[in-house]
């Protein structure tokens, strides 16, 4: 019977202990559940202002200053001549530009882009035709045409100013068959 109260006591006792921990342990778990529910607290805020953001651009048509300026520059002409080009971004058509509207621009440079574009991954493609100029007797050549397509991934980082040359070159006439002589290059840049 001593052993039997011995033992009720010494259980009483470690329950006494245990509730401490338990607590200890409770406050712990609440403490860790308050620190996650701040972190998706502060998640939720971030989605918010961003589908904010969006909601605005599709009811009013502003994105808040994240524009890119995308420019077309010709430095294949001389033995090659730049007939006609189409602009995609993103699949979408963003401009056609014939012979004569890049002669109205002067020939070398053309503005293909420049307006307010959301942020994030973007596609740029293109589709462009060159014909070899006449020269001299050889009237054969200016039947050959080129037909050239590249496209290029870039990245617009919220607020800031994406500019993208596509750059169209001739390689030389030494360098490459006549087929491979035009090259096309992107060059990127960030502003704010």
């Amino acid at each position: 019977m001593r052993q039997l109260l011995c033992a009720c006591m010494l259980l009483h006792l470690l329950g006494l202990f245990a509730l401490p921990l338990q607590a200890e342990q409770s406050s712990q778990k609440s403490k860790q559940l308050e620190n996650e529910i701040e972190t998706l607290k502060e998640e939720v805020l971030r989605q918010k202002i961003i589908l904010r953001q969006l909601e605005e651009a599709v009811l009013f048509g502003k994105i808040t200053s994240t524009t890119t300026y995308i420019t077309f520059k010709n430095l294949a002409e001389g033995y090659f001549t730049f007939v006609e080009g189409e602009f995609f971004l993103d699949g979408k058509l963003i401009n056609k530009l014939t012979r004569e509207s890049f002669l109205k621009s002067g020939g070398k440079i053309a503005v293909i882009l420049d307006a307010e574009v959301p942020p994030g991954e973007h596609l740029l493609s293109t589709k462009l035709i060159y014909r070899v100029k006449k020269q001299g007797p050889f009237t054969y050549v200016e039947d050959y045409r080129f037909d050239i397509q590249s496209q290029k991934h870039f990245t617009i980082q919220q607020g800031r100013t994406r500019a993208v040359d596509i750059i169209v070159s001739d390689r030389g006439f030494f360098k490459s068959e006549l087929k491979e002589r035009l090259a096309v290059s992107f060059s990127l840049a960030s502003g704010s």
